[in-house]
């Protein structure tokens, strides 16, 4: 029986366990950059903790990514398009002929 490769068994993680998993890592290079002093090294736990924390509510932003597998899956449709085409066009339009109306020859 021959031995199948690491990258078949593992799974597609979430958002959630992404962060855990950052955030256990973040905890334990504190332990080791800081190492001998454990006031300094619960001080810089509280400041990573706090770091997570402000960014708690953000998304997943790979959803964004060009690498990202939800990348451009919700397009706007040609109306939304067109309709700002149209509006676009209009601005112009609405601006361009009151100098033209000026203008002598």
């Amino acid at each position: 029986m021959t031995d199948s490769p690491a990258w078949m068994f593992t799974k597609a993680l979430s958002h959630r366990q992404k962060v855990c998993r950052l955030y256990k890592r973040a905890l334990k290079e504190v332990d080791n950059w800081y190492g001998g002093d454990n006031l300094e090294v619960r001080y810089q736990k509280v400041i990573m903790r706090a770091r997570f924390d402000a960014n708690k509510d953000e998304n997943d932003s790979h959803a964004l990514d060009p690498g990202g597998s939800s990348y451009d899956r919700e397009r706007e449709s040609p109306d939304v398009v067109s309709t700002k085409l149209n509006n676009l066009l209009l601005s112009f339009v609405s601006s361009y002929i009151p100098k033209i109306r000026n203008f002598v020859y």
